[in-house]
């Protein structure tokens, strides 16, 4: 949170202090890059609030109250159904309106009160834009946290969005392997290498056959 937020400030006074030199650069940065940071920010308050207001309780009650969390969040993306499909299908139609300060034809009544705080820092729907990011975290945030307690065995196993790939030469990973096993940072020292070197080929999906031979290279290129 507080990242985010020195990462916003630093933002602010960028933007106030030097502007944009076109409209489409003012676009870009409203409608992409200050939501990126923005969300984070919402993010990170809306996981704060959800788990210092969790209640001492068994699981069924604690999984009750997460599907109630997100109901709420659904709740709003609902309401902004249009904002929504705007962001999700990146259409550009409105960006003028949307993501500019030239927004004098839009009603006082239906401009946000961050904008009308601050105008040179706000647009119509940037904050929107950064709320349906954050929900978006939210919502994957609370499933997690659901799986957790209805499938503890799942959540046990490492999750990856993608498989990691080693790009290198095998060497290296030889030589990392080796390097980790030596310096006992793997249960204090108590794991043999073959262990090691298998953890780091299903890691990265490549077979380091002969690592020992590979190792005893290492050593005599070194020496």
């Amino acid at each position: 949170i507080v990242y985010c937020k020195q990462a916003l400030s630093q933002m602010r006074e960028t933007v106030i202090q030097d502007g944009f030199p076109d409209q489409e650069c003012e676009i870009y940065f409203f409608k992409k890059l200050k939501p990126k940071v923005y969300s984070r920010l919402l993010y990170y308050l809306g996981v704060f609030e959800i788990q210092s207001k969790l209640p001492v309780a068994n699981t069924p009650c604690i999984i009750k109250y997460y599907q109630k969390r997100m109901k709420g969040i659904l709740r709003f993306m609902v309401e902004h159904q249009f904002e929504v499909q705007y962001y999700q299908f990146q259409f550009d139609h409105f960006d003028q309106k949307f993501f500019t300060h030239n927004i004098s034809g839009i009603p006082l009544l239906k401009m946000n009160e961050y904008y009308l705080i601050d105008e040179k820092f706000h647009t119509w729907h940037d904050r929107t834009f950064s709320e349906i990011i954050a929900n978006q975290l939210l919502i994957e945030y609370i499933q997690k946290e659901i799986i957790r307690l209805e499938r503890p065995e799942i959540s046990q196993q490492i999750p990856f969005k993608s498989k990691p790939r080693w790009t290198g030469d095998k060497i290296f990973l030889v030589e990392l392997a080796y390097g980790m096993y030596y310096t006992g940072m793997i249960n204090n020292g108590q794991t043999e290498i073959k262990t090691i070197v298998e953890t780091l080929e299903q890691l990265f999906g490549v077979d380091l056959e002969n690592y020992s031979r590979t190792f005893y290279d290492i050593k005599r290129r070194k020496i």
